[in-house]
């Protein structure tokens, strides 16, 4: 029988549960937001639980005792697992510094990280750049206001937006399909995006690219996960809901410019993708229904 796979805080992963996007269930014993000062440090010290701190200003940097120091840069999160020993401190050079930090769970019903009661099944980062990703941000801010408040949800509000955080995290590290796509998809889903007023398929896309249909098949399902007709109807779908929402046209209008000559099989398509109808991404009028109407143009 192959050995346990070590964990980041040396554990082994024997009885533990695999954990999946959809398999989270936050838990927050601590959520903060904090200007942090130049001679403030953190450690030696160790948790109970894992985790996660967003730069929000400045640079940090981090190491295990002992280990050699990590760089922490602005808008990057830093992962430290539960039972390391470890050291967090502001790197010099900075104006200014701060940090939001989560503590708690990934299960509510009691499992530890800790105890070895779940693994993520994506390979975990100790640093990871976000880009300074304003979702990121937002949801590491809301979190800690909601935490620190006492608003009837504010439980179920903290979990989610654990959750989005570490949905986002379990993207940049490569979950299932979730990797940033190749050079290759990327041009081939701006080819898409740039045509989608004509007829696409696989063949179509073969063509243009001077590969196989059986190639764009397998560029597609490596990449992305999906076949060619998804995500082509994927983003006609998203070109059409921009076109109501934003762009104010019409049903017809929108579906017309998306290349669906039929709008019932549009509004079809439309639902199936979205969840709802087209008329409902229309612009909302004050009386509160969908205005059919694109919008005049303005008096010269």
């Amino acid at each position: 029988m192959a050995a346990d796979a070590p964990g980041l805080d040396g554990s082994t992963t024997r009885g533990m549960r695999t954990l999946r996007g959809g398999d989270l269930r936050p838990t927050v014993r601590i959520a903060n937001w904090l200007e942090v000062r130049r001679t403030q440090r953190w450690g030696p010290r160790w948790e109970h639980d894992p985790e996660l701190c967003l730069v929000t200003a400045g640079r940090f940097r981090y190491r295990l005792v002992g280990a050699a120091w990590q760089d922490v840069p602005d808008g990057s999160v830093l992962l430290i697992p539960p039972t390391v020993e470890h050291e967090l401190e502001p790197a010099p050079g900075c104006a200014r510094w701060g940090l939001s930090c989560w503590h708690g769970e990934l299960l509510d019903d009691g499992s530890t990280w800790a105890d070895g009661g779940y693994r993520l099944a994506a390979e975990p980062r100790t640093v990871t750049a976000m880009g300074q990703a304003p979702v990121i941000i937002a949801a590491f801010r809301r979190l800690a206001e909601a935490w620190q408040g006492y608003g009837s949800e504010r439980t179920a509000i903290a979990g989610d937006l654990v959750r989005l955080v570490w949905l986002h995290l379990l993207e940049a590290w490569g979950d299932d399909a979730a990797a940033a796509p190749s050079a290759r998809t990327a041009a081939m889903l701006e080819w898409i995006r740039a045509n989608l007023d004509r007829p696409i398929g696989r063949n179509q896309i073969a063509h243009a690219f001077g590969i196989t249909p059986q190639h764009v098949n397998a560029v597609f399902r490596h990449g992305l996960g999906m076949t060619p007709g998804d995500v082509v109807r994927r983003e006609r779908v998203l070109r059409a809901w921009h076109d109501l929402h934003v762009g104010g046209l019409s049903v017809a209008q929108a579906a017309t410019r998306a290349g669906f000559a039929d709008p019932f099989h549009f509004s079809r398509v439309f639902r199936r993708v979205m969840g709802f109808p087209p008329s409902r991404a229309m612009p909302i009028r004050a009386e509160g229904r969908p205005d059919p109407s694109p919008p005049r143009p303005a008096a010269r």
